[in-house]
C-alpha cells in the first residue's frame, strides 16, 4: 500500500472555534522554517506587539493595507481576497 506524504499545517481553533488544515508547499515551509531561525518565537509563532500576546486580526488587515497603498493598488482587497487568491504552490 503506498502513502503520500502531504504537507499541512494545523490551524488551532480557527474559524468556529475548529481546527482547520491546510495544505503548506516546500517553497513555504522553507520560508517558514528561516522565520523561525531567524526570530525564535516562542510563545506564538506570529506574536503580537504586546509581549505573550497572538498577532491580532486587526493588526493583519493593517498590513494589508499598508501593503496595498505601497504598490497602488485601486481594487478593494482584504484578508478574505486572499483566501480566494489561495495556491498551495507558493
Amino acid at each position: 500500500m503506498l502513502y503520500s506524504l502531504s504537507l499541512v499545517i494545523r490551524i488551532h481553533q480557527a474559524k468556529g472555534r475548529k481546527d482547520r488544515y491546510t495544505p503548506l508547499s516546500s517553497i513555504r515551509l522553507e520560508t517558514l522554517r528561516q522565520y523561525w531561525k531567524t526570530y525564535r518565537p516562542q510563545d506564538w509563532l506570529f506574536p503580537g506587539a504586546r509581549g505573550g500576546k497572538h498577532l491580532t486580526s486587526r493588526s493583519v488587515q493593517k498590513v494589508m493595507a499598508k501593503a496595498r497603498g505601497r504598490i497602488d493598488l485601486r481594487k478593494p482587497v482584504s484578508m478574505h481576497t486572499l483566501r480566494h487568491s489561495f495556491s498551495p504552490i507558493f
